[in-house]
């Protein structure tokens, strides 16, 4: 898999008008394992999810500022999951932030039981500089 830099990543995302926080930290995830996004879409079922597979080929999980989390934690992230797996968040307020959102996140699919997955800190990346995006996405930048 090859990686962009959170600027990168950034205007791609500006270019699909997918919405952004504020924030400057990066982390991403991968669960080395295709998921079914249809099927994680119904799973997870919330309304701070959006998925439109004709738009953009990734589930956005907003995790904002109002507290719609189920851990009631203010994120200000935006998570994006991709069907090679890969959980990438580019635009929290701190790493911590960061990482915390991907581990909630992870978890709540565990939850779910769409698939086994159990999510570390230790497997949570978080260089600005190397964030990895599936090839048909790097295609398009």
């Amino acid at each position: 898999m090859q990686t962009v830099t959170i600027d990168r990543y950034r205007r791609y995302l500006n270019t699909n008008d997918i919405e952004q926080y504020n924030g400057d930290a990066a982390a991403y995830l991968d669960l080395i394992e295709d998921v079914s996004l249809n099927a994680l879409a119904l799973g997870l079922g919330r309304q701070d999810i959006q998925y439109d597979p004709d738009g953009f080929p990734a589930i956005r999980y907003d995790l904002n500022s109002d507290k719609t989390t189920p851990t009631q934690t203010e994120y200000c992230a935006t998570v994006l999951l991709f069907e090679n797996g890969l959980l990438v968040t580019a635009d929290a307020p701190d790493t911590d932030k960061a990482t915390d959102a991907l581990l909630t996140v992870g978890d709540q699919f565990e939850n779910i039981g769409v698939f086994d997955v159990q999510v570390s800190d230790k497997a949570i990346h978080t260089d600005p500089n190397q964030i990895p995006l599936p090839l048909d996405i790097l295609n398009e930048l």
